[in-house]
């Protein structure tokens, strides 16, 4: 498994013959006895969805020389649906209708293939997928409450199908991480509309069934086209980074220990059915240096960490820790690697570079959880009554408000608990803060003898995150965070109910009519 750094880096590079063969290359480990005669579908979907991005546009579009419909970028719009559908290839997130779903993503909106011919020509259920990620103002253009945003309405129709059809959260997830990462060749405005539109709608969706890993990728893609966009005349923090890492060589030379690592676990005694690696984005990469102060210069391989997943059966317990050390140091093939240190569940590995491999041993169920999430997770909170007072048993710190009114905090404190100790309000409207009067991110501990002043809104309820969560420190500001969270999505709730009367007012209520397509 790679990073996005890896994927955009290397598949921008390749022309659409060369994705058609890495897809149909990667595929071979999945298919198995059934390669042959899913691999020919796979063609037909491939073939049939060049020829309407070619042949059949609704409106006029850009054309190459050879007659392919191309993207701002000036590729060929086929390039984009094949690097969609190998992202959830890579990432794992596929089965065979789900993977036509993705080649065939772009079709119902963009060109005049139907509803109709889709579930004729390969099924309903892909017919379904391709539906629930397509803009339904696209096709249907008018007749739609005005009080309304568009992009309200195809948010609204998207939440509603993939709650009959979850696996088209991933596509659309899928997608957006290719736009994110090619979206230098759009204009400006676009460019922060696709952005904006990223972080409202589809970053929380992510965060609500604990997608993290593609979260993250979405994540990177913003930060990327943040700093392409800084316009002060101050380097651009992405390049810079990525630019060191070619020049260590980083994410290459972890290639062949991570090959020696996944045949010692996988191939020789059988030990685990798969052996994954996670590298960190550039955008993790960012906050590493900031959380340690270190310039983009003067970080080296040892910096960086790879998760590395050793995955059993999906619900057959790991082997115990001591029989997994032991065949690693029993290991020729393992020879040159070290083991640094102990974790909580797993270890530390160490290479001839220096690289340093975090070993972790899982089940395949509970690493799709921790890695994927479930779309069943989505509307849910902890409850904030669970959680009880803790000032009494911890030690505490002081520290101060702008007027020098001291305030008790719990050791490890950050500034969201300093704002929600002060009044639940303030933390609830909390937009920015200081520390001796500098600017400050919400997660900064807090020193004794600090002196902290919180910015807040004029709203009555401001963005509390339930990324908060993980930085507050307080059992208060945690119960605080979850009401408000809570609260949150109490209103997200009603908002898709009313979208969805919306959607029956406007006559697109399911069940659809192909017709109507």
């Amino acid at each position: 498994m790679f990073s996005m750094h890896d994927l955009y880096d290397e598949y921008r590079k390749r022309t659409s013959n060369d994705l058609k063969e890495l897809l149909e290359y990667e595929l071979k480990a999945f298919w198995g006895k059934g390669y042959n005669k899913n691999i020919s579908s796979l063609r037909k979907c491939i073939l049939l969805t060049e020829k309407y991005l070619n042949e059949h546009q609704k409106t006029p579009t850009e054309k190459n020389r050879n007659g392919e419909v191309t993207r701002a970028s000036g590729e060929p719009y086929l390039n984009h649906v094949l690097r969609v559908a190998l992202i959830l290839v890579h990432e794992h997130l596929f089965d065979t209708d789900v993977l036509f779903a993705a080649v065939m993503h772009d079709l119902f909106e963009d060109t005049t293939y139907t509803y109709q011919q889709a579930a004729e020509d390969f099924n309903p259920q892909i017919a379904d997928l391709i539906d629930a990620v397509s803009k339904i103002t696209a096709r249907k253009q008018t007749g739609f409450d005005t009080t309304f945003t568009p992009q309200e309405i195809d948010y609204s129709y998207f939440i509603q199908r993939c709650g009959e059809h979850p696996m088209a959260y991933y596509i659309k997830f899928a997608d957006r991480i290719d736009n994110l990462m090619t979206l230098d060749a759009m204009p400006i405005d676009k460019q922060i509309a696709k952005i904006e539109e990223t972080e409202k709608y589809l970053l929380p969706l992510a965060g609500l069934f604990g997608a993290k890993r593609l979260e993250a990728y979405m994540e990177n893609g913003i930060f990327k086209a943040r700093q392409q966009l800084k316009t002060d005349g101050t380097p651009n923090d992405y390049e810079r980074i990525d630019s060191r890492l070619t020049e260590l060589r980083a994410f290459p030379s972890t290639k062949p220990a991570f090959n020696k690592l996944r045949q010692a676990f996988s191939i020789g005694e059988k030990l685990f059915r798969e052996v994954r690696i996670l590298r960190p984005t550039v955008l993790d990469i960012s906050r590493m240096l900031s959380a340690k102060k270190r310039s983009f210069t003067e970080f080296r391989q040892e910096d960086i960490a790879y998760d590395v997943y050793f995955i059993t059966n999906q619900d057959e317990a790991p082997p115990a820790l001591e029989t997994i050390v032991g065949h690693f140091l029993k290991c020729k093939s393992l020879r040159g690697f070290y083991i640094h240190l102990f974790t909580n569940d797993g270890f530390e590995v160490r290479d001839e570079l220096h690289n340093r491999y975090v070993v972790h041993v899982i089940t395949g169920t509970n690493f799709n959880r921790k890695i994927n999430g479930s779309t069943e997770n989505v509307l849910t909170v902890t409850d904030p009554w669970t959680i009880d007072d803790d000032l009494s048993s911890n030690e505490r710190i002081a520290v101060y408000t702008p007027n020098l009114d001291e305030v008790l905090l719990v050791k490890g404190s950050t500034v969201i608990d300093f704002a929600f100790r002060i009044h639940k309000e303030i933390g609830a409207r909390m937009l920015g803060a200081k520390v001796n009067g500098r600017f400050v991110p919400f997660h900064r501990q807090l020193q004794p003898k600090d002196q902290v002043e919180i910015i807040t809104s004029n709203k009555p309820v401001g963005d509390a995150d339930v990324n908060w969560l993980l930085y507050a420190a307080t059992k208060n500001a945690k119960r605080e965070i979850c009401k408000l969270v809570s609260a949150k999505m109490q209103a997200m709730a009603q908002k898709i109910e009313r979208y969805e009367t919306l959607l029956e007012q406007n006559g697109l209520y399911l069940p659809m009519e192909p017709d109507m397509l």
